[in-house]
């Protein structure tokens, strides 16, 4: 089921009892949290981001711009100094992407504040630096939308709650600076699937009804 999110979670002897914010209640052997750094799993069954993301004292923001020239296919062009750096990638349909990574804290969760606030962000770090820079900030300036969140680590104790577990960024982000995050994502999914393909499962008929 795809655009669809989680509200509530309960867990109950039998299972986990989910309902989804358009799906309605779904009753479920196991719950795992695959999704990214702030997945609301993680959330609604460990608590708040706060408790478990450590900032490394660095920012992302990301955009996409039609017809940016120069274009490079199948390659990803970076420019970087002593700490900000921004980059970019030729995307399908004439698209690139953009992104800027920089020293800065903050400490409210993704694409925080209206777009005017979040863009003044990168203008003051990137503003100065030369090769591709002011070209970049204008089409920055002109994007109707752009992602901004801190480069952060995720750390727990423990990886599950009685039959709900999770994997990938919402476990254990490496951050973004570290760039394994999907290959240390399928990794764990693979041995988890390892581990619970000989548990013993039970039919339809000897679960008890949603109630």
């Amino acid at each position: 089921m795809f655009g669809d999110g989680i509200s509530s979670i309960e867990e109950h002897h039998f299972g986990v009892h989910v309902n989804l914010q358009r799906g309605g209640p779904r009753r479920v052997d196991l719950l795992i949290g695959a999704g990214g750094l702030h997945w609301p799993v993680r959330n609604l069954v460990f608590g708040p981001d706060a408790k478990f993301e450590k900032s490394l004292g660095y920012c992302v923001a990301a955009l996409e711009a039609d017809g940016y020239r120069p274009r490079e296919k199948l390659v990803y062009i970076a420019h970087g100094t002593p700490g900000p750096m921004v980059a970019r990638f030729a995307l399908r349909n004439d698209r690139t992407l953009f992104l800027f990574v920089f020293r800065h804290t903050v400490t409210a969760g993704p694409d925080a504040g209206e777009p005017c606030q979040v863009k003044a962000v990168p203008h003051r770090a990137f503003e100065g630096l030369g090769w591709e820079c002011p070209h970049i900030l204008r089409e920055m300036d002109r994007a109707e939308e752009i992602s901004f969140d801190p480069v952060s680590q995720i750390v727990m104790d423990n990886w599950f709650s009685g039959r709900v577990a999770l994997v990938g960024d919402a476990a254990c982000a490496v951050s973004f600076l570290a760039a394994e995050r999907a290959g240390l994502a399928m990794v764990q999914a693979y041995v988890l699937a390892g581990e619970l393909a000989p548990s013993p499962t039970r039919s339809p008929a000897q679960r008890p009804p949603i109630r």
